[in-house]
Order: C-alpha cells, then structure tokens, then sequence
C-alpha cells in the first residue's frame, strides 16, 4: 500500500471503468485528482500490478471535520482477497488526526460493498433516493473516528 505516483493514473482509471462504468469517473478527474490529493490517493499494488485503489478527500462544506470516500475500487482478479478492507482500514488510519468521520455513499443494492463497509465500522446514517438522478437511490455512511 502506497500513495499513488503520477504513473498510476491510468490504472486507477481502468479500475474505475471496470467497476463504475457509467457512474464512474472520468480519466481527466484523477489526474486531477493526483495534483489536488495525492497524499490522500492510495493504491494496492503486486509486483507492478495495481490491485486497488482509494481515494479520500476533506469536506468544504461542513462546519465539521469530515473526509469523503470518493472511491473504492479493486480489480475484478483481486476481489474477496482483502484488498478492499486493507485499503479502508488504510484510510482509517490515515483519517484519525484530520477528521471527526469519514463519509461515503454506496448504491443499496450493492449488498458486497454494504456488507465490506459495515465490517469495517461503517453504518448508514440516511438514504436519498435520487442521489444521482431520478432513481440513482444511495446510502449514506459514516464511520466515527
């Protein structure tokens, strides 16, 4: 586990792709991504294999000191390995002298990232139905640091 480097970018974007696809961001926001957060940009690597990545990024808008989870993804090869759960407890760890909680959102039917979340500390604070458009419904999490 490491910060990404510039020459991770595009891996991190197919993994995005891979697991995202429409909703999934462009390749253009993780280079910028990488220039605004890239101490906040971890990957999972094997040998030169990029096996997953997270990003996390503070919250501008609260009074409080929240982070976001933007993204979580792991290579379709690599899953129900523990990568996941490692790059979350990474950020956990990375989180507890900046932020009161970190935030994400997740799609309710996906029961695989509900149940990884949840695992790690993880609970759902609210639910919004057209988070993305006329329903996109999504969770909301939060984990207590």
């Amino acid at each position: 586990m490491r910060c990404a480097e510039k020459q991770d970018i595009h891996s991190i974007y197919q993994l995005e792709a891979e697991a995202f696809a429409d909703h999934g961001y462009p390749h253009f926001f993780f280079r910028q991504a990488y220039d605004c957060w890239s101490q906040n940009l971890f990957v999972a690597k094997k040998g030169t294999d990029n096996l997953g990545f997270i990003l996390s990024v503070p919250a501008l808008n609260t009074a409080s000191r929240d982070g976001w989870i933007l993204s979580l993804a792991v290579s379709k090869l690599a899953r129900g390995q523990g990568v996941a759960k490692s790059l979350l407890n990474h950020v956990i760890e990375k989180s507890k002298d900046h932020y009161d909680r970190l935030l994400l959102t997740v799609d309710p039917e996906n029961q695989a990232a509900l149940t990884l979340y949840q695992s790690v500390g993880f609970q759902v604070i609210a639910e919004e139905l057209d988070y993305f458009g006329e329903g996109e419904a999504r969770l909301q999490m939060a984990y207590l640091l």
